[in-house]
């Protein structure tokens, strides 16, 4: 909905979410408020499997100082291998991510009047008509939240606890130290990023196949 509401420049707000809902409640039943949440799911598992793979490849590399030999560069290698990780995780499904914005658009379309049939169906069609190159549409300005939060998500949490516990297993410090980094990720990623993450949104949609915005 913030798709559809977003190319008829009307703006999101808490009481038109909560009308939506009951207006989709109403009209098309429960179960339609968890329509298209598959496509969801296949984004998500792999994009947390790769996260945590790719986090292992880049810490090795980049870690060839522990924190006795210099917890300045441990900190610096952990934040590269966190936000290396993110950003190669979204080069692999960032397809499917836009792909899922693409379908977002045809909501309460009647079938007969939709372009695509399903997101297999959607992919297919852009890579014919615009190339490799329309599936990555918006991808700069998506990149460099992701390196941001995963940076400080992985990296600082992974510093952190290195420098504070040390060897020690402690459950409750640990909990601190994760939701610590979580919210200073979440913190700093969208204090930076919001309005270029918002023009990234409108760059995923086209007007009766016009560009809405050409720049961002």
């Amino acid at each position: 909905l913030s798709v559809k509401d977003s190319e008829r420049n009307i703006p999101i707000s808490f009481s038109r979410t909560l009308r939506n809902i009951v207006y989709i409640t109403k009209y098309e039943g429960l179960f339609a408020l968890w329509r298209g949440n598959i496509r969801n799911i296949i984004r998500y598992s792999p994009t947390q499997a790769f996260n945590f793979a790719f986090y292992d490849i880049y810490k090795r590399f980049f870690n060839s100082y522990n924190s006795e030999k210099g917890k300045g560069k441990l900190f610096v290698h952990n934040i590269l291998s966190g936000g290396l990780a993110g950003a190669t995780s979204l080069l692999l499904v960032y397809p499917i991510d836009y792909a899922r914005v693409e379908l977002a658009r045809e909501f309460g379309k009647k079938y007969s009047e939709r372009k695509f049939s399903g997101l297999t169906d959607c992919m297919r069609k852009i890579w014919k008509e615009k190339g490799i190159i329309g599936l990555y549409k918006g991808f700069q300005v998506s990149v460099i939240g992701v390196f941001i939060y995963r940076g400080i998500y992985f990296g600082g949490y992974d510093s952190l606890q290195t420098l504070i516990l040390g060897d020690q297993v402690n459950f409750g410090y640990k909990l601190l130290i994760a939701l610590g980094t979580t919210l200073t990720a979440g913190y700093v990623t969208y204090c930076l990023l919001y309005t270029s993450d918002a023009a990234d949104d409108l760059l995923c949609v086209d007007l009766g196949g016009r560009r809405i915005i050409k720049k961002k």
